[in-house]
């Protein structure tokens, strides 16, 4: 893993944990975990949030990488934005923003394949009587 991947690991976990994310600490975890593929690394990030409550720490994720290397588990893929919703991320319980608020879209969009209708920010703005 390069330092720019290493950035973006860091940058994906502090969408959950509001973690700072300085230059020391790319530096820190890249030391770590250069040896480890990026892509595994992401996927051990979503199954510590799915399975964890622990603040994430580097030594967190490369067990899970060195745990599915030696048992041929597959880690399972990261999945970073909603089906249903498009451009909403995935909260830690595996569910965006609008499924917790909607839990009705998924049955829906299971259904016909029918995402629900999204408004854009403009339209969102205007429904307030506020001008952006």
């Amino acid at each position: 893993m390069d330092l720019k991947q290493t950035a973006q690991l860091l940058a994906r976990a502090s969408s959950v944990d509001n973690r700072r994310v300085e230059q020391e600490t790319v530096l820190a975890w890249h030391e770590i975990l250069e040896p480890f593929d990026y892509e595994q690394l992401v996927a051990a990030l979503t199954l510590h949030r799915r399975t964890s409550t622990e603040y994430l720490v580097p030594a967190h994720l490369a067990a899970i990488v060195q745990t599915a290397g030696r048992t041929s588990v597959p880690i399972p893929p990261a999945i970073d934005h909603c089906d249903v919703h498009e451009g909403y991320i995935l909260e830690a319980d595996g569910k965006c923003h609008m499924c917790t608020r909607y839990p009705e879209d998924r049955p829906h969009f299971l259904a016909t394949g029918e995402r629900p209708a999204m408004l854009s920010i403009g339209e969102l703005v205007a429904s307030t009587g506020r001008t952006a």
